[in-house]
């Protein structure tokens, strides 16, 4: 089945037995080349096995993005329950995040409607910014953040170290509880991991919203154009084998 596509790009399910293995090499090139495409210490061999697993798995969900018969990256579901939730993990060929985001859209509205999941997890290196907000751009929030936000509808106080009272919005006290300490290994030491999820909910009112401002912006003569495009980067799947 194939996946809806945007600006010149397709996802199609990824079988490794079926496409040129030309492609597959390219995958696991990259794999091996990059340390942070794996969350453990791993040496280059070890990295492109953990690559392999993670394409063959039959336990994952892998879509390859195309564009005309060139692969660009690949999606990948890993921890699939079914009708439930999924960890989603995305790797690009081309280090660069710019203009895929109209294609994660459309990928994270078949998962919701097609594949019938009631969340869709992430896990971003507590280092990686430009990612999270990256994903953030997509609707996912941290875990927990509905939940502060009632509790702490405008800020927390919290002691500084002069013994005033600063502002700690909820957005940040959802950070700081959505973390998994020494889960992701980056050059020589453990660092934490930022957990987030988009619900179906959300994603459901986000298009009415979406749909709303562009009848809107319709009636008015306007054109509504994507939000502020990522800076350079690339996501991959944080495997462990």
């Amino acid at each position: 089945m194939t996946a809806p596509f945007a600006t010149g790009l397709l996802a199609l399910p990824y079988n490794w037995q079926e496409v040129d293995p030309e492609h597959s090499h390219k995958l696991l090139d990259e794999f091996e080349a990059h340390p942070a495409f794996v969350s453990v210490p791993a040496s280059r061999e070890e990295r492109r096995r953990i690559g392999a697993m993670v394409l063959t798995n039959p336990e994952n969900r892998v879509w390859g993005v195309w564009r005309g018969g060139e692969l660009l990256g690949v999606l990948v579901l890993t921890r699939v329950l079914e009708g439930l939730d999924a960890l989603l993990h995305f790797m690009f060929l081309d280090q660069n995040l710019v203009g895929k985001r109209t294609l994660l859209t459309h990928f994270l509205a078949y998962c919701f409607t097609v594949l019938k999941f009631r969340r869709i997890s992430a896990e971003v290196p507590e280092d990686a910014d430009k990612l999270l907000r990256f994903y953030r751009t997509l609707g996912f929030r941290f875990e927990g953040e509905t939940k502060a936000q009632g509790a702490f509808p405008v800020a927390s106080a919290t002691p500084s170290a002069g013994g005033t009272k600063v502002q700690r919005p909820a957005t940040t006290i959802a950070k700081l509880g959505s973390r998994v300490d020494g889960m992701y290994w980056r050059d020589d030491r453990w660092i934490d991991v930022i957990r987030l999820r988009l619900l179906r909910e959300e994603w459901e009112q986000s298009n009415a919203d979406s749909a709303s401002r562009s009848r809107s912006s319709t009636y008015r003569g306007r054109t509504d154009r994507e939000g502020g495009r990522p800076e350079a980067v690339n996501h991959h799947p944080p495997a462990t084998g």
